[in-house]
Order: structure tokens, then C-alpha cells, then sequence
């Protein structure tokens, strides 16, 4: 008889591990409704996979993804080809990379800004990416697989033809303003809008009389039901960063005059409170599938930018982005990095390395830290060096899973790892700068810590004593 039940009462890896220690053979299927997966084993051995047209080691990763969906075990199925000879514990080690890039890029939202020289799939996948798509929506429904679909987008992103919407601030003002748009135009968003015949009307004169060479772009973006993302990014490119601001500024004045903004006095009593005690500090967005236009704010929560100067630099009417940040603290979307101890650590290490790389000046001697941290990297065994490899990659980190990831580690084994890596770094110093220069750049480091999370800065002072 064969084994059946649901991924969310027994974890797909319970259900693989029970397969392989039992020594069986047959054929696991696994449903979702939307998708399915085929997992073949022989004496406990997984020796194929199968999802749609792809099969062998590109579907395995696909597999280790599922999380939800009814499973029954055949024991009299089998398959001709047979292409693979691993049990589950080889798929965590084989695929913890992959499924570690998969969780770091999941969240992102990338739009393709070069499709010049792309190969056949590298179009596939980057001409998935519609500007509301994030990385797992890709990689989850790409024809291509999930393992080559997420080395292509890897590929694509190293060689800038994807970017992150905030990798280019130019870019940056033209993607909210286009979200805030759409967000008005549906649904969601017409309940906020006082006079939307009105507003769809007067936005074209409007636009009309901006600057000659950047209405044109305005009125695509305002007109157009799918955006050439490459197309917008080739002529942005034309203007420099603080034209586009101003022009996109100029944009969401306009549209604040037609969209409500309601005091919610309990929410404004909450958000006043936070803003006097925490106005200073560092908040960060914790959670996936916002609605449109809390995504929208939580884009300008980007470790650098305090609760009070986002409040005033978002272009959204005060009373709305009020509303919007009280219901993202509310409900632990947004959070102060000094409120959870793993996340201010990680936090500190983040700013240790972008202060270190600020305050040297010596390209060559960044270059040398950046081939040390490599090879460190590369022979750790420990799993927490993944959280720190991304912030020492990555120019603008996800917090989104560093919060997700964090509870897998201990707080000694996240603060040792600091300790450690600091401690690495802090040599390298010693035998390229005097003690003098060694000790200036360290204590920028450690008061740049200081201003943003007090304690953690004691980590830092340890590795100078």
C-alpha cells in the first residue's frame, strides 16, 4: 500500500528521509494543483526526478523548493531513466547553494534593461520579468526548469542586463511612480482615488507640459498596459539622477491631489509615538507580499535611511505614507534593526563592511580583503557564512532574508562568525597599514556602528584590544 498525505502536515524532507531509510522503490508523486513532480527511487536511492519536460539534476532543485502539496508513494513505479544516485542528505549538501541563492534573490523584483546579445533563454527568462514578477514567481514557472532558470538570472544580474529596481536611482523614481500608478488604476488602489475620471484626464495635460524630452517617457509609462523596461532604461540613461527625481516629484504631487488620505487617529497616535522615540533609528522591511503601495514605501527602507527621513522624503502625501508605515510596523513588516539583537549584528557587519570600503582608499588593498574573504568563505563549513557572503556581494542587502533566515543560528554562532571574519580582516590590515591608519580607519567603523546600534559596536572594539 502506498505512503500518502500533505507537505504541510509531514515536510517534504521527512517524507524523502523515511523513503531512503526504508530502502524502497518505487515512484513518489507530488501535486500542488498547478504543477507536479515525479521522484523515482530504487533500494532508498533517488535515481531520477522528473517536472513537466525536465528531468535529472536540473528538476532536482525544483524539487527541493516544494513546500506545499499532496504526496502518494507508488510502489510499482518506475522509470527506464535512471540518471541519478543520490539519497536526501547528498541533496542538501549538492543544492545548499542554490537553495541559499534562491532565498536571497527570491524576494527581488528585476527588470530587464539590456536585451542585446541575450541567447535564446536568457530572453526566456529576462522577458519574464514584467516589473511585478519577483524572482521565485520566475524561476517556479520558468519553462526552462528551476535550477537553469536561476543560474541564468545569476548570470544576467552579473552581467547588469537585470537590475534590482534600486540598483540605478533613475531607474529607482520611474519604477514607483509606474507601481503607485498601477496600484491607482486597479482595484486595490481606485477606493483611494477622489475623482478618477478626472485624474486620468488631467494627467495627460499635465504631463504634457513637463520638459519635452521627458514627457514623452511619462506619457508612455502612464499609457503603455506592458512597460518596455529596456526601452525606458536606454533613454533614462540621457538624463542625470536629479532630473528624473524632480520630474518624477512633480508627478506624485500631481496625483496626491486625487488620492484620499483619511487620519486614522489611532494609527496617527501610534505613528506619532514611534516617530518621537525611534524617529533616528535604522527600520527595516521584514515581510514578503506587501500590498502595492506599502511595497512601494518599504523601497525606500534601505539600511541607510532613518523611520524620520523616510517619512520625509517619500513622495507619497504625508498623511497616506503615514498610514502606510503605521500599518507596516503594526504588523511587523517594518522593524527597528536594534529591535531584534540577530538582525542588529548582522546589521553591524553590514555596516563595518561598506564603512572599510568607504574609508580605504587603496583599491588594490580592497581587492586583496575581497580575495581573503573568498577564500575564507570558500572553506568554511559552517552555514552561517552564506548570511555574510551576501552583504559583502550584494550592494544593497535583503533584509527580508536575513529576518527569515536568522533563527536558524544561535547568537553566539552569528557573533563568533563576525568575530572571526573582523579578526581576518583586521590582519590583513595590520600587514599592509601602519597602526596609526590601521586604528583611524577601525574607529570610523566602530563609531559609524555606534550611531546606528550602540552595543554591537563592542564586537568591533575586541578586535582592536
Amino acid at each position: 500500500m502506498g505512503i500518502r498525505g500533505d507537505l504541510q502536515s509531514i515536510p517534504l524532507w521527512e517524507v524523502l528521509q523515511t523513503l531512503s531509510i526504508g530502502r524502497k522503490t518505487g515512484k513518489l508523486e507530488i501535486d500542488n494543483g498547478l504543477k507536479r513532480v515525479e521522484v523515482f527511487f530504487e533500494n532508498g536511492k533517488i535515481v531520477n526526478v522528473k517536472t513537466g519536460f525536465i528531468e535529472g539534476y536540473n528538476a532536482v532543485l525544483g524539487l527541493v523548493l516544494w513546500n506545499i502539496g499532496d504526496f502518494v508513494f507508488y510502489p510499482e513505479g518506475k522509470t527506464q531513466n535512471k540518471t541519478l544516485n543520490l539519497d536526501p542528505l547528498e541533496i542538501i549538501v549538492n543544492f545548499s547553494k542554490h537553495l541559499d541563492l534562491m532565498n536571497y534573490l527570491s524576494d527581488f523584483v528585476l527588470l530587464p534593461v539590456r536585451m542585446d546579445g541575450l541567447a535564446l533563454e536568457e530572453e526566456v527568462v529576462s522577458s519574464s520579468f514584467d516589473g511585478t514578477a519577483k524572482v521565485r514567481d520566475v524561476v517556479l514557472n520558468s519553462p526552462l526548469g528551476e535550477l537553469k532558470a536561476l543560474e541564468l538570472i545569476q548570470k544576467l544580474i552579473r552581467e547588469g542586463k537585470l537590475l534590482r529596481v534600486d540598483d540605478d536611482e533613475r531607474l529607482f523614481w520611474i519604477y514607483i511612480l509606474w507601481r503607485f500608478w498601477k496600484f491607482l488604476m486597479q482595484e486595490e488602489g481606485r477606493r483611494y482615488l477622489i475623482n478618477e475620471r478626472g485624474l486620468k484626464k488631467d494627467i495627460q495635460s499635465f504631463v504634457s507640459k513637463i520638459h519635452e524630452d521627458f514627457s514623452g517617457l511619462l506619457e508612455d509609462l502612464i499609457n503603455s498596459e506592458k512597460m518596455s523596461w529596456h526601452y525606458f532604461y536606454r533613454h533614462l540613461t540621457r538624463f542625470d539622477f536629479n532630473e528624473v527625481e524632480l520630474a518624477i516629484r512633480d508627478v506624485f504631487d500631481f496625483l496626491n491631489k486625487y488620492v484620499k488620505s483619511e487620519i486614522d487617529k489611532t494609527k496617527a497616535e501610534q505613528f506619532s509615538v514611534v516617530l518621537k522615540g525611534e524617529g533616528n533609528d535604522i527600520f527595516v522591511p521584514v515581510c514578503r507580499d506587501l500590498r502595492t503601495d506599502e511595497f512601494v514605501v518599504s523601497l525606500f527602507f534601505d539600511g541607510e535611511r532613518t523611520l524620520r527621513q523616510v517619512f520625509d522624503y517619500s513622495p507619497l502625501e504625508k498623511i497616506y505614507t503615514q498610514n502606510v508605515i503605521a500599518n507596516l510596523i503594526i504588523n511587523n513588516c517594518l522593524i527597528n534593526v536594534k529591535s531584534d539583537y540577530k538582525i542588529a549584528m548582522i546589521y553591524s557587519f553590514y555596516i563595518f563592511w561598506n564603512t572599510l570600503k568607504r574609508e580605504l582608499k587603496e583599491e588594490s588593498l580592497i581587492k586583496e580583503i575581497e580575495k581573503v574573504w573568498s577564500e575564507f568563505v570558500g572553506s568554511s563549513l559552517l552555514d552561517v557564512r552564506y548570511l555574510f557572503n551576501h552583504i559583502v556581494l550584494d550592494r544593497r542587502p535583503n533584509f527580508i532574508y536575513f529576518y527569515k533566515e536568522k533563527d536558524k543560528y544561535s547568537e553566539d554562532e552569528i557573533k563568533n562568525f563576525i568575530v572571526e571574519a573582523g579578526g581576518l580582516i583586521y590582519s590583513v590590515l595590520e600587514s599592509k597599514l601602519s597602526k596609526s591608519n590601521k586604528d583611524e580607519v577601525f574607529n570610523k567603523i566602530i563609531r559609524e556602528i555606534e550611531s546606528k546600534v550602540v552595543k554591537e559596536k563592542e564586537i568591533y572594539i575586541s578586535l582592536i584590544r
